[in-house]
């Protein structure tokens, strides 16, 4: 017993000296993305101190503290679906079932949910317990309940990475990781069910309608579209063409309209009109100072938007904002409220997640910055996805010390309010 307690004791100190060195690290920012610091110190001594330090902080910045509802999901009720099992497993333990899926992309389209993957954790798991070879599986999970209910879709060999939706077509990019090729599906019918298609239509990059897309079918910038679904494709326009040309000193045009493209060069726009073949260049007002990029566009209002930034090279420590050229209307977060790790926008939801002293906190306005409000999300820790629509944000996450759930990695899903 006394032999036992003394390497306890041993372990103890070991611990208290580890969180001591990385708490006392020169990392100048070792909160960011992680809270690597924090967390070797939370390990021991918890997070209260951290959390009445951020909200300390966001209140300083005017925002509201509220609570959404939040509900989490291990898959583990799902149809086929069984625990997920580790390492530990000769240990008699198992994780949930959502262990064992890598999530690339989640996309809410109305109330219908798309959380994309592939078995990633669980192959490699193969791997290291069998000394087998086991390739990972492509998944794709569907609500059509606002969340309530998900269906699981395998599409075999790879990992499922893009999904992309015109009206009621979709398209389902799969990449075989190991073999670094690429295959596609297609769905007329909101996912219910697919068709390959041929590799020569790949997921198109630019969807304009349900029949004309733009896409780079053999690669590089040579650029093609059709006007029949894939059926025939022509090369772009020569007028067109050079805003992909030039991709290395610009940015990539985006869709505006079914029938024009948009792309932002030196605080301009220049939409070009695909039918006609014409442009037109509008001047916008960049803050002082500031620099914008990554024009992107709000499919559930049609508004454009630039990300804006003190310093491009260091993004995440610039004070945040948003611009919306067309009708210069400006969103800036507080200043306290960097360390950004996500930020969305989708018609009149403009939030994110940020780190402060490690703690994970969600941020948010629902009328273009005249009011804030923020969540801390004390349970949760890390995100490797998140997506927004309908309403609804949702994190792949870990979760710990909930009370009536398992500590694990779980798909959460959260309803804003108003």
């Amino acid at each position: 017993m006394k032999i036992i307690m003394k390497w306890l004791f041993f372990i103890f100190l070991a611990l208290i000296l580890l969180s001591l060195i990385i708490y006392f690290s020169k990392e100048n920012h070792s909160d960011s993305y992680f809270g690597i610091k924090n967390e070797a110190t939370n390990i021991l001594f918890g997070k209260s101190k951290n959390i009445k330090y951020t909200e300390k902080i966001i209140k300083k910045s005017g925002a509201r503290k509220m609570n959404n509802e939040w509900k989490e999901f291990n898959f583990d009720n799902l149809e086929g679906e069984s625990r997920y099992i580790s390492k530990l497993a000769e240990k008699g333990k198992s994780f949930p079932a959502f262990e064992k899926y890598s999530i690339g992309q989640i996309k809410i389209y109305n109330d219908v949910s798309f959380v994309l993957g592939s078995d990633l954790n669980q192959a490699q798991q193969v791997v290291d317990i069998l000394d087998a070879e086991k390739h990972e599986i492509a998944y794709l999970f569907i609500s059509k309940d606002n969340g309530k209910t998900f269906k699981k879709q395998t599409f075999g060999h790879g990992s499922a990475q893009i999904i992309k939706r015109i009206k009621n077509t979709l398209f389902l990019d799969i990449l075989e990781n190991d073999t670094d090729k690429r295959k596609s599906f297609k769905s007329k019918d909101l996912g219910a069910t697919w068709i390959e298609i041929s590799p020569k239509y790949l997921t198109p990059k630019y969807l304009l309608n349900e029949d004309k897309y733009i896409h780079n079918i053999n690669g590089g910038n040579k650029m093609f579209i059709t006007n029949n679904g894939g059926e025939s494709w022509n090369n772009v326009s020569s007028e067109l063409q050079k805003y992909f040309d030039n991709s290395n000193k610009i940015e990539l045009p985006i869709v505006y309209k079914d029938n024009t493209m948009v792309v932002y060069k030196n605080k301009k726009l220049i939409f070009f009109n695909i039918d006609n073949n014409k442009s037109e260049i509008k001047d916008i007002s960049i803050p002082g100072g500031k620099i914008g990029e990554n024009l992107k566009l709000d499919v559930e209002s049609n508004e454009l938007y630039l990300s804006i930034y003190d310093d491009i090279n260091n993004p995440r420590l610039s004070q945040p904002s948003i611009l919306y050229p067309l009708k210069n209307e400006l969103v800036v977060l507080d200043k306290e409220l960097q360390e950004i790790v996500y930020l969305k926008v989708a018609n009149k939801y403009i939030g994110g997640l940020i780190k402060i002293k490690g703690v994970l906190v969600h941020i948010w306005t629902l009328n273009k910055g005249k009011n804030w409000n923020y969540e801390v999300l004390k349970h949760y820790f890390w995100n490797t996805a998140v997506g927004y629509g309908n309403e609804q944000i949702y994190l792949v996450t870990a979760v710990r010390k909930k009370e009536g759930i398992e500590n694990g990695r779980y798909l959460a899903i959260g309803k804003i309010k108003n």
